[in-house]
């Protein structure tokens, strides 16, 4: 694609992907490929995209984000998904579906807009995210450090979680839910918009 940087729409190729996107720095729509082999790994110099990354069905050989900062739309990784590292990635526009997917740290991420789904995942900490609009789902993961959180949008689910206190959270603004959690201190909580539910 040569020295082209700026794609305010889609990117459509039929039938023959590419394995990376050059010096193109930001799409402002989707990458949509029509054919049977997605062979992109990288995004490369890439630094906004205006889509949802599939990284289950779609960009299942995606192996990093490159120099992705921000996304507006989805990411969704799974249990077979190749992708290793959200590298530089700081915020998505959208939601965050992290269900039993092997990333183990999300160093840099600060905002999620929607709902943040770590069921089932491997990460431990999450070290600079500060706030969730929607749903936090902590449930049955590994997750048990977010130093930075202060602010959930809706649910915050702890089910089965091993971690001991809030830390930071200072808002939650639809339930909290904490079935055979080991949740013992609300440190810094102040609000609960809904309804506390303990049981186990």
């Amino acid at each position: 694609l040569g020295n082209l940087k700026y794609i305010s729409g889609d990117v459509t190729i039929m039938n023959q992907g590419i394995q990376n996107f050059g010096n193109i720095e930001s799409i402002g729509g989707q990458y949509i490929f029509e054919g049977t082999n997605l062979g992109l790994t990288t995004f490369g110099k890439l630094k906004n995209y205006g889509g949802t990354i599939d990284c289950i069905t779609k960009f299942n050989n995606l192996m990093d984000l490159g120099d992705i900062t921000e996304i507006n739309g989805n990411l969704i990784i799974g249990e077979n998904s190749a992708l290793q590292t959200l590298g530089k990635l700081t915020k998505i526009n959208g939601d965050l579906i992290s269900e039993n997917s092997k990333i183990f740290e999300l160093p840099n991420l600060k905002e999620i807009t929607g709902n943040a789904n770590f069921k089932g995942s491997q990460i431990t900490t999450l070290p600079a995210l500060e706030k969730v609009g929607s749903d936090f789902i902590i449930n049955s993961s590994r997750v048990k450090e977010f130093p930075n959180l202060t602010f959930i949008g809706g649910d915050a689910g702890f089910q089965n979680n091993f971690t001991s206190n809030t830390q930071n959270i200072e808002t939650i603004l639809g339930d909290l839910f904490l079935l055979n959690s080991r949740l013992m201190q609300f440190t810094n909580l102040k609000k609960i918009g809904k309804s506390i539910n303990i049981k186990g």
